[in-house]
């Protein structure tokens, strides 16, 4: 029989109970990753997720990378992180995966600074967090790219992106961000990856992309850990 020391320190997958890991090898297994790169903007197919030239304006991002589709243990964890805390250990091991992933094809980009894209002021209160500040220090951890969470502000929380179609999605985030009173002089000329979680329509990066644009930064690229596709 189990000692209570055993029971204690033996860990149990988050999600199928099992012995032995947070996430077990079988669940792990499950996580599907992308099988293509895409354009941000028109949502087809893109070499190394490389904005297509007839995409191209002055306030898109110049790529955009995403690793799992949004399915699966990788939406489950997602979703379970958004609302407790307690569950940000299932989102950081997922997101320290797809760091590894990428980790290659962002090792030149040492200049740029990591971007979470925000929650509100307010709903950052009312939930302590915010889950895409787990996947920026995991990327960071594996490319050396410096996190700022202050320079992007969101003025106000949209509606769910899940409840509109594809164009009420983008009106719904319409002038949502703007750079924080007191940062604009670290957005001149930067370079910046902003990352979020899930990535369905575009509208979020594409807006949160047209805010650092409109305030003189050089050039934004971006990240999804997921992909609804």
């Amino acid at each position: 029989m189990d000692s209570f020391l055993d029971l204690i320190f033996i860990p149990k997958c988050l999600f199928c109970l099992r012995d032995g890991r947070f996430i077990c090898e079988l669940c792990v297994s499950k996580m599907v990753t992308m099988e293509y790169s895409e354009c941000l903007v028109c949502g087809k197919f893109s070499e190394d997720g490389t904005t297509h030239l007839s995409c191209r304006n002055d306030v898109v991002p110049s790529s955009f990378v995403s690793v799992f589709k949004y399915c699966s243990l990788v939406r489950s964890v997602i979703r379970r992180a958004k609302y407790a805390r307690r569950e940000f250990l299932g989102l950081r091991i997922i997101s320290e995966a797809a760091a590894e992933i990428v980790k290659e094809e962002f090792s030149q980009m040492t200049k740029y600074v990591l971007i979470p894209v925000p929650i509100s002021d307010e709903r950052l209160r009312t939930r302590g967090f915010n889950q895409v500040t787990t996947i920026t220090k995991a990327l960071s951890k594996k490319t050396s790219m410096v996190v700022n969470t202050r320079i992007l502000l969101r003025n106000v929380d949209s509606r769910p992106q899940y409840t509109n179609n594809r164009l009420d999605r983008y009106d719904n985030v319409k002038g949502a961000f703007s750079i924080r009173k007191g940062h604009e002089n670290l957005v001149t000329h930067g370079k910046f990856l902003l990352a979020d979680d899930i990535c369905t329509s575009g509208a979020t990066l594409l807006e949160a992309s047209k805010t650092l644009y409109e305030n003189g930064a050089s050039d934004v690229k971006c990240f999804a850990l997921s992909r609804k596709v």
